[in-house]
C-alpha cells in the first residue's frame, strides 16, 4: 500500500484514460495492477526471465514517477511503477 504524498503529485484512483498505445482496450485486461519497483529499467529482464514480456518502454507520469506495462504468462496486463524523487 502507498500513503497519500500530495507533495510528490502522487495519489490513485480508478479513470478512464486516453489510450494510444492500444493495450488497455475494452475486452482487453480492464483492470490494471501496478507493482511498485524500484528501477522500472531493471525489473524488465526480471519479467522476461519469467516468461512475461514488456509491452512498452517506459513511460513518465508527471514529475514523480515512471512506468511500463507487462503481460505475463496467463496474457495479463500488468504494470510496473516508481517513484522518482
Amino acid at each position: 500500500m502507498m500513503e497519500f504524498r500530495p507533495d510528490i503529485e502522487l495519489s490513485g484512483g480508478i479513470q478512464k484514460v486516453p489510450e494510444p498505445t492500444g493495450i488497455m482496450k475494452p475486452g482487453g485486461s480492464g483492470v490494471i495492477v501496478y507493482y511498485l519497483v524500484e528501477d522500472v529499467e531493471k525489473i524488465g529482464p526480471v519479467i522476461e526471465a519469467a516468461g512475461g514480456k514488456m509491452l512498452t518502454d517506459t513511460q513518465k507520469e508527471g514529475k514523480s514517477g515512471l512506468y511500463r506495462f507487462f503481460q505475463d504468462t496467463e496474457g495479463t496486463v500488468g504494470g510496473v511503477y516508481q517513484v522518482v524523487m
